[in-house]
């Protein structure tokens, strides 16, 4: 074989495996992309449930602030109706305390 020829052939390998290195970089740039791209997939539907969640989380929350603030006006309220009945019933206390006592008081009257 001649020099020529030789170095004909070592340059057609050499440019066989520029190619061949060429075409694998491509391919692991196109995989790697396409690897991106389904991560970037996956974690933005997680995001978007985390994201959903989050939203519940907030509405409940208002939701039950508004039970609480609720409740509170009404034990308010029905504390003070108590109170009141207390006092109602203090004072049929005292009205049947100062029935007994003039009764008494007229029956010793009415004894003297």
């Amino acid at each position: 074989m001649s020099l020529a020829a030789l170095l004909k052939e070592h340059q057609t390998v050499r440019a066989q495996k520029r190619d061949l290195i060429e075409q694998n970089k491509k391919n692991a740039v196109r995989c790697a992309n396409q690897l991106g791209d389904e991560l970037a997939e996956v974690v933005n539907k997680e995001l978007t449930v985390i994201f959903q969640n989050q939203k519940q989380l907030d509405a409940e929350t208002k939701r039950l602030q508004q039970n609480a603030a609720r409740f509170l006006r009404q034990s308010s309220s029905w504390l003070a109706l108590a109170g009141q009945l207390t006092d109602a019933f203090k004072e049929l206390g005292d009205v049947g305390n100062f029935v007994e006592m003039i009764a008494g008081e007229m029956k010793t009257v009415a004894d003297a």
